[in-house]
C-alpha cells in the first residue's frame, strides 16, 4: 500500500526515516497533529515508491518533511538510508520543504554543509529565542520551549543557507535558505503541544506558494 492517508489534490509528502514506522516515536506524532488539522499528507519510507508518487503524483504535492530518525550521521550509514531523502530535494527544486532533526541533517549535508558528533547526546527540553520574523515561527512565543534528542549537530552551514536559532549552548537549532524554501529544524516540533504550531505554519507556506 503506498499511502497511510488518502490522496487529495494537494497534500504534503512525509519521508519516514525510520527503520521502523511501528517502533517510531515521534514521526507518528507529526501524522496525528495533521490529522487534526484535517492536513492531507502521505507518509512512505521506501525509495521505489516515492519514485512512484513523484511520477504519478508530483503536481499534488505542495510541500515535503523530512522525519527524525534514530540514524546518525556522524557514524557509519548506508546510502539506502537517506538516498529517499535526496531524491525528493532533486525532484521538488520549487516547493517548501522542512527537513527535522535527522532530516535536517541530511538536508545540511545535501547542500554542502557538515555535521558533527556531539560530545555527550542532546536529550530533553532546551529554551530558545526566535530572532526574527520567520514564517515558520508566527503565532509563537519568542521565547520557546523545545524538545531536542539528537547525538549530531551542526558543523558549517550549507551554502546559501542562514542561521535563524542558536541555543544557549552555540547549538544551532534552526536554518533556512528564504530564496529556495528550505527549513531546518534540529529540535522536534511535534513533541510539544506548544511547539506543534510550526508545523501548521509550515503547512501556511506550503499553500501560500501554490
Amino acid at each position: 500500500m503506498i499511502a497511510k492517508f488518502y490522496f487529495f489534490y494537494y497534500m504534503i509528502l512525509i519521508i519516514n526515516n525510520n527503520n521502523n514506522i511501528d517502533k517510531a516515536i515521534m514521526t507518528p506524532k507529526i501524522t496525528n497533529y495533521l490529522k487534526s488539522k484535517s492536513i492531507p499528507f502521505i507518509i512512505e519510507s521506501s525509495i521505489e515508491k516515492i519514485k512512484d508518487i513523484i511520477k504519478i503524483k508530483k503536481k499534488s504535492i505542495i510541500g515535503i518533511i523530512l522525519s527524525g530518525s534514530s540514524y546518525c550521521l556522524s557514524k557509519q550509514i548506508d546510502m539506502s538510508d537517506i538516498n529517499k531523502n535526496l531524491v525528493v530535494l532533486l525532484n521538488f527544486p520549487d516547493i517548501p520543504i522542512l527537513g527535522i532533526c535527522f532530516g535536517f541533517q541530511i538536508m545540511t549535508v545535501a547542500y554542502g554543509g557538515k555535521i558533527k558528533q556531539m560530545e555527550k547526546k542532546e536529550l530533553g527540553i532546551r529554551n530558545i529565542n526566535v530572532n526574527g520574523n520567520s514564517r515558520l515561527f508566527e503565532n509563537l512565543d519568542k521565547n520557546l520551549n523545545v524538545y531536542v534528542s539528537h547525538n549530531d549537530c551542526l558543523e558549517k552551514l550549507p551554502l546559501n543557507f542562514e542561521i535563524l536559532i542558536k541555543d544557549k549552548y552555540n547549538v544551532v537549532q534552526c536554518i533556512h535558505n528564504k530564496k529556495i524554501l528550505r527549513w531546518g529544524v534540529q529540535f522536534h516540533p511535534e513533541a510539544l503541544e506548544n511547539t506543534r504550531q510550526i508545523l501548521l505554519n509550515f503547512y501556511n507556506i506550503c499553500i501560500g506558494t501554490n
